[in-house]
Parts: C-alpha cells; structure tokens; sequence
C-alpha cells in the first residue's frame, strides 16, 4: 500500500531560487536559469494551467499585445509561494492533487496581500477556482 503522497514531495525542486526578480527573458530574447524555474515552478503548482509566455505578454494576437500591461509583482508572489510550499512541507501537509493547489495558491495570495499589500495577477483567482473543481 502506497503511503500518502505529500506536498514535501509534490514540490520538491520547486521555488528553489533565493530570490526571483520576475524576468521573462534576457536582453537576448532566451529565458534565463531564474526564470525558467519560476516558469516551471509556477507550472506544477498550476497543474500546468499558467500559460508562461501569456502572462508576460508574449501573445500573437496584436491588440492585446498592445493592450498588455505586466504583473509587476512576480517576485513577491514567487516568494510567497515559495514560503506556502515550505511551510506546508513542515507541517507535512497532504497532497490531493489540483485542491491542494488551489489551497496552496490561495495561501501564497493570502500571504501576498498580507505581507506586501498587492493583489495577486489577474490570472491567479480563476487558475485556482478551476483547481478547486477539477477531477484531475
């Protein structure tokens, strides 16, 4: 019989940067390491639901590329995330797929508004209602 499975381990390799400053790419146009752990990070708490490349306005579709405005805080909210997961992980929280994610995003943006009085991205409550109902 399988031992439960528990967020420790669902997330482990996941938000392991000191520190994230919210950048998509470099000067360059290609992804940096800090980056691409946060888009992968983001990724498995979102069961993939995050679209990366979206959220920083790299869209084909000309009037909302235009129309973008960038999230600003992804670096408070990568660290609250990451501060969620690690608190969890001592409590050794379970892990019941996509409703421990939503209870996990819903705890990182509590943790954001307390902490540093932002909202998190607009993207963020629907990805987390969609979490809370899905059989996955």
């Amino acid at each position: 019989m399988k031992d439960k499975e528990m967020v420790k381990e669902q997330f482990a390799g996941t938000f392991t940067a000191e520190r994230y400053d919210g950048s998509y790419h470099d000067e360059r146009g290609f992804g940096t390491a800090a980056s691409d752990e946060a888009a992968a990070s983001f990724f498995e708490l979102t069961g993939g639901l995050l679209q990366w490349s979206q959220v920083h306005g790299n869209v084909k579709d000309v009037v909302r590329r235009a129309m973008f405005e960038p999230y600003p805080y992804w670096s408070e909210l990568y660290d609250c995330c990451k501060r969620v997961i690690k608190e969890h992980a001592a409590l050794n929280s379970g892990f019941s797929g996509d409703v421990t994610r939503a209870r996990l995003m819903g705890d990182a943006m509590a943790l954001l508004k307390a902490k540093y009085k932002v909202n998190a991205p607009k993207c963020w409550l629907p990805i987390m209602k969609s979490l809370r109902h899905t059989d996955r």
